[in-house]
Order: structure tokens, then sequence, then C-alpha cells
């Protein structure tokens, strides 16, 4: 997956990592469903994912070919937020070699719990070979102190 962005960001393109799922607390019906492996053909390991700055504001992730329905999760640093201003999303982004990306903004309180999730409008599933330009005004919800910008993708191995 690729993206390239030419706006003033909260974060920029190297502040993108491996997301720990334990840094957050959420619902534990929630995590499980973050978390769990339903396949029993192989589970995702952080080895499995590597981040790249290609440059100014182009960021590359390569993924590993998997058959596991565990999520690769690439999230960034919490960015610090106002009750009820906007954030402007805005991106291009392509991807093969994965399934099912997408976007979303995690918005957490004080004490790093979830207060919300927002998800940035995507593109058909066989479009996203192609370059798409993303752009999304989102509104902070009450009682957010923080948001993570997250990218959440599944390995597509070829008959796995």
């Amino acid at each position: 997956m690729e993206l390239i962005s030419e706006n003033d960001n909260y974060i920029e393109a190297s502040d993108f990592k491996t997301f720990d799922p334990n840094s957050i607390v959420v619902e534990s019906a929630r995590r499980d469903l973050a978390v769990s492996d339903c396949s029993t053909c192989e589970r995702i390991t952080p080895d499995m994912m590597r981040h790249m700055v290609r440059g100014p504001g182009d960021f590359y992730i390569e993924y590993d070919a998997t058959c596991s329905c565990d999520w690769y999760i690439s999230s960034s640093e919490p960015i610090q937020v106002q009750a009820n201003e906007e954030i402007l999303i805005s991106f291009q982004a392509r991807s093969d070699a994965i399934v099912k990306r997408h976007s979303k903004l995690i918005f957490l309180d004080e004490y790093k719990q979830v207060v919300d999730t927002k998800f940035i409008f995507e593109v058909e599933e066989p479009d996203k070979i192609k370059w798409n330009t993303y752009e999304q005004l989102v509104k902070v919800p009450a009682g957010a102190d923080s948001v993570l910008y997250q990218f959440w993708a599944r390995g597509n191995k070829i008959g796995g």
C-alpha cells in the first residue's frame, strides 16, 4: 500500500507504525474482533509488515502474503484533538496483494478508552489497485482527547 499526501498534516508519514492493540482500552467484544485469529492457516507476526518513507508525504507499507484473517494494522501515534473541531483527512492511496484495506480514526478519551470510530469512505475493492484520492471532513466527538489514524488490511495469499 502506498500513500501520498501534500497536505500540512498533524503527523508525518514516518509517524506510522505497527499498531499494538494493547495500547488502548476497548470493550472486550470489540477487542476480540480486532485481534482474533479467524483462520487456522497461520498468524500475522510483527515482522510480516514493514513501513517505509520514500520521501516527504510518500509512505509505503509492505505486507507479507498470508491466508490469516488477522488484520495488519498501521497506526499513527495519538494526535491531540479538541471536541467539535473538524479534521480534514486527505490522501492518495493504492494497494495490491492485500484485501479489505480501509482507514479509520479511533477517538480516545484522556484514559485511552475508545470514544468513537469514524471510517474513511472507501472505493470498491477492485478499484484499490489504482491510485484513488480520499478526502473527508470528520468532526471530533465529545469526550475525545486524542485520535489514532489507522490503516487496516488483510494479506491476500493467492490460493491460500
